[in-house]
């Protein structure tokens, strides 16, 4: 059975498909052994598990080894969603290497770094659309730098412009909207290794190099101070995609309004067999632009969520770091999916006005 907006055949296509396997079970379990596999592989390298062990986890780190139904059995009966994760490598890597599993590590370390490696991928599937809509904005920009309309403020004519001008506002922002995503993915989506309330109890005075060697191998920046119950970093990034949302819902209504019959300034793209109304055939609905919408609305949505997620009490929180576990993957796929739309839409936007 398939419940969810992400998978159901009415809706998926709504999605970014690169997105939706990034954040999916599997490679969310294999983001997380690849996490087990380069902390034991940093703990070797400075000695404080055996350079077999290491070789022997890191081995064991493959997501087709295990078996989800099980896992997804035994973390109902367990109540947490990683040890059962854990038993399954243990059995996989034999003793004496399953002794240094997860040596000196907590659960929201494996979680946090592995939704950063993650949000890093996603990341790149934002950038690579909103270069696309860079390139298609520009394009438009000077295609259009001569078409007359109406300029408008409260909704009425103000003064004549050109469409060219108006999409060249778009531009910018767009611009502006990809450079602070940039800026604050590095930043924002770190390598934390602090173990059970972030002080390195484990691990002593090696904690703070093993985060960084362990950070260095999956190129991510280390943590250095691993609060468990800071949260503003991840909440910065979200904070940036939430503004290119609202970029995006602004073009996109814009897109809208020019498109009503009574306007006519411009049109998205046709195809034969898109459907405007399943009862008036003559409709050319403003489809992609309406969905767009859509999907900015829910990216909104969230940021509350995961600003919310930021308060955490004493050194741990589960019922704060739960809401982030579940919000961040909508958050990244939403993001990419918007981007992808917006280049979608740009694209194949047409001025009817000439």
């Amino acid at each position: 059975m398939t419940v969810g907006m992400f998978d159901s055949f009415i809706t998926r296509y709504w999605f970014s498909t690169a997105a939706k396997e990034i954040w999916s079970d599997i490679q969310t379990l294999q983001t997380w052994l690849d996490v087990e596999a380069a902390l034991a592989e940093a703990q070797a390298r400075l000695g404080v598990i055996p350079a077999e062990a290491a070789s022997i986890i890191k081995e064991a780190c493959r997501h087709e080894r295990f078996d989800t139904d099980r896992l997804s059995r035994e973390i109902a009966h367990a109540q947490h969603p990683f040890v059962p994760v854990l038993r399954q490598l243990e059995e996989f890597s034999g003793e004496p290497a399953a002794g240094y599993i997860h040596w000196g590590a907590t659960t929201q370390n494996i979680f946090d770094t592995g939704a950063a490696l993650q949000m890093k991928r996603t990341q790149t599937l934002i950038d690579d659309s909103l270069a696309s809509v860079e390139n298609a904005l520009a394009q438009l920009a000077t295609k259009h730098r001569d078409t007359l309309q109406a300029g408008r403020t409260h909704g009425q004519h103000a003064l004549p412009m050109t469409f060219g001008f108006k999409v060249t506002g778009w531009l910018e922002e767009v611009r502006r909207d990809r450079k602070r995503l940039k800026d604050r993915l590095r930043s924002s989506f770190v390598a934390s290794l602090g173990g059970a309330i972030g002080t390195f109890a484990a691990m002593g005075e090696k904690g703070p190099a093993v985060e960084a060697e362990m950070a260095a191998i999956l190129n991510l920046e280390p943590a250095i101070l691993p609060m468990r119950s800071s949260y503003d970093r991840v909440s910065d990034y979200v904070c940036a995609l939430a503004l290119l949302s609202g970029t995006t819902e602004k073009i996109a209504q814009d897109v809208v309004f020019m498109q009503r019959t009574e306007i006519g300034e411009i049109e998205e793209a046709f195809h034969m067999g898109k459907v405007g109304s399943s009862t008036m055939a003559q409709k050319r609905n403003p489809s992609t632009a309406l969905m767009l919408i859509s999907l900015c609305r829910m990216m909104s949505v969230r940021l509350p969520l995961v600003i919310g997620s930021m308060v955490r009490i004493d050194e741990g929180d589960s019922s704060a770091s739960n809401v982030s576990d579940v919000a961040v993957p909508e958050v990244g796929i939403l993001g990419a999916s918007i981007a992808a739309t917006l280049d979608r839409l740009l694209g194949d936007l047409t001025s009817t006005s000439i």
